[in-house]
């Protein structure tokens, strides 16, 4: 076979990967370097568009099968069949480039009469290194001498215009990006950024009281204890070597004591007044919060005083024994009245109340809202809460489709004299969560329920979550959320994970990342 000039080769293979790359609408007008690396052609050349005349620079593996070229304005781009984007073109946007574009009309012609002279014939030869560059071609008009040194020239295409560059490690440097995933590269790092944190002074413990000498587990609801005075005062003791130093507390009152009117309510020396007096005596640094409602002590079960005409409650008759109830509990010694009844103008009433009496140092939390949700129905049995169907729970409770109300009620509490705001069950409803810490300078309490924690330990039990890390998120979305504190059943065993992790892992490695 006649050995080819090397500048017919260049032309011929220029001419070759166009027709194998299915190059239809570009024509080589030169090509520059060529060096063979097992059958894969690294080469450096110029296309130019037969449509719009563009030129475009390009440096990338031309002959790799399955190739394909996209071109569009001012970039054109080839893919392999791997998918890997080899390099970017760019368009000749000045005149200095537009004169490296050979536009010889006769060379065109001279390459297209040598494609059909050697169209359909077999090459046999491989094309390496050596065979392009043993003799020079001395009617090459691209020169070393003129254009510059082959460093030069890479320099030259490679200046910054391309769509991609390469870092100094060679891989695709994409400018622009917001590289967020550095914050989160080690826990030492996530800790710079985390926004919002869960520690034990967030968490507020509930006891579940009754009458009884001897603390028994709830037969109504698995996994709860319903507590003696004395052994309430035994379990704050325990907390509070923990690190919690606030509680809360809920009567489950026998029927015997309930009455139309929540009489026992008022009553001094009544289950919610000892443990209160029992406690503080104990224990006078923490925090007692009581709950004040009157469907503890209702034969009907509902929180206000019921009209039998009508079977509404009534409102304004209702307000009177909730400002009683309050005094009463202030006189036993707590240090925070929560408000659970809904009722209008219950807060200025109660804190005028507390006022009259003395109590100015006493904080009152409202329930914001309290929603109609079945998470509430655990608790109800628990503290053997029996709403009867004469009276509409939806009549006073909070509508779950609803948040103006909510957030409404929220804002007219603060304006009355609300100290804190809550919101009561809290893990369905974190949008009120989050509506009031957007529009208030109090805190803002999130209430896990008895039938929240329930949803989770029966996940637990099927098999479907891990309860610890279902528990701590639970958590963090009441941070997040916005919630400053965490009224929850878990705040005990919450605690008694974080220490055991302490003692595996030490201070420094707490692997629930409170």
């Amino acid at each position: 076979m006649e050995f080819l000039s090397v500048k017919r080769l260049l032309v011929l293979l220029g001419s070759l990967v166009a027709i194998h790359t299915k190059w239809s609408f570009f024509v080589s007008n030169r090509v520059d370097a060529i060096i063979s690396r097992n059958g894969n052609f690294t080469c450096y050349t110029t296309l130019k568009s037969k449509s719009s005349g563009t030129g475009y620079l390009f440096y990338g593996f031309l002959s790799s099968p399955g190739a394909s070229l996209t071109a569009g304005g001012n970039n054109a781009n080839l893919v392999t069949s791997k998918g890997r984007s080899i390099r970017s073109f760019r368009n000749f946007a000045s005149e200095e480039d537009e004169e490296n574009v050979v536009d010889d009309q006769e060379f065109t012609q001279e390459s297209e009469l040598e494609n059909e002279e050697y169209e359909g014939s077999d090459i046999e030869e491989e094309l390496v290194e050596d065979d392009v560059y043993d003799e020079a071609d001395p009617s090459d008009e691209y020169d070393s001498a003129e254009n510059g040194t082959d460093e030069e020239n890479d320099e030259a295409v490679n200046d910054g215009l391309d769509s991609f560059d390469f870092n100094t490690h060679g891989e695709i440097l994409l400018p622009g990006i917001n590289r967020l995933a550095k914050y989160r590269q080690s826990r030492q790092r996530r800790k710079l950024f985390k926004e919002n944190y869960v520690s034990l002074n967030d968490m507020i413990y509930p006891l579940y009281l009754h009458n009884e000498e001897q603390s028994v587990e709830s037969q109504d609801i698995e996994g709860f204890r319903l507590m003696s005075v004395e052994d309430a005062v035994q379990s704050v003791g325990d907390a509070v070597k923990m690190g919690i130093s606030l509680f809360i507390l809920y009567p489950s009152i026998e029927e015997s004591l309930k009455g139309l009117f929540a009489d026992e309510g008022l009553n001094s020396e009544g289950l919610i007044p000892r443990a209160i007096m029992a406690i503080k005596d104990a224990y006078p640094q923490v925090q007692v919060i009581a709950d004040v409602s009157l469907s503890h002590y209702t034969n009907h079960g509902h929180d206000g005083i019921v009209e039998p005409e009508t079977n509404f409650i009534s409102n304004d008759i209702s307000l009177s024994q909730i400002g009683k109830q309050a005094c009463t509990l202030a006189y036993a010694g707590c240090d925070v009245v929560a408000l659970s009844d809904l009722a209008d103008g219950a807060v200025a009433i109660v804190r005028e109340a507390l006022d009259y009496e003395g109590f100015t140092d006493v904080i009152v939390m409202s329930k914001a809202a309290k929603f109609n949700s079945v998470l509430m129905t655990d608790q109800n049995k628990l503290l053997k809460v029996n709403p009867s169907d004469e009276v509409e729970l939806a009549s006073y409770l909070n509508d779950p489709s609803d948040s103006d109300v909510a957030i409404a009620k929220g804002l007219t509490d603060i304006e009355t004299g609300a100290d804190m705001i809550a919101i009561e069950p809290a893990g369905q409803y974190l949008d009120i969560v989050r509506g009031l810490k957007d529009r208030v300078k109090v805190p803002v309490v999130a209430i896990q329920t008895p039938g929240e924690v329930n949803l989770l330990r029966a996940g637990a039990r099927a098999g479907v979550l891990n309860e610890q890390l279902a528990v701590v998120e639970s958590l963090r979305g009441f941070k997040r959320a916005g919630a400053d504190l965490i009224i929850t059943p878990y705040a005990k065993q919450v605690a008694t994970w974080l220490l055991e992790d302490m003692e595996q892992n030490g201070v420094d490695h707490v692997a629930l990342c409170f």
